[in-house]
């Protein structure tokens, strides 16, 4: 494919990531660094965590750090989307 116009080394580099689906693996790592952020501030460590279609899911160290955790979800899941426009985090589950 041949360009008319010059183009930018972001925006081409953005489009190879999105045809080569690496992108995707990007923004787990991004959305998991930002939950590690937030639940280090609240002094909570997290044991596993998985992120599919909007929804993070999260195994915290006891069941005391879950309950501290539960009452800010809608704070963080807030934070979290602001940091990382179109990436729409809609839910995150606490195991």
């Amino acid at each position: 494919m041949r360009r008319k116009e010059a183009a930018t080394l972001s925006s081409l580099l953005e489009e190879y990531l999105k045809q080569s689906g690496v992108g995707d693996e990007f923004v787990k790592l991004e959305i998991y660094d930002r939950w590690e952020k937030e639940a280090a501030s609240m002094g909570v460590s997290t044991i596993h965590r998985f992120y599919s279609s909007g929804i993070l899911y999260c195994t915290v160290s006891s069941s005391v750090a879950r309950n501290r955790l539960y009452y800010s979800l809608p704070r963080i899941i807030e934070r979290i989307n602001l940091d990382l426009p179109g990436v729409p985090l809609k839910k995150i589950v606490l195991k």
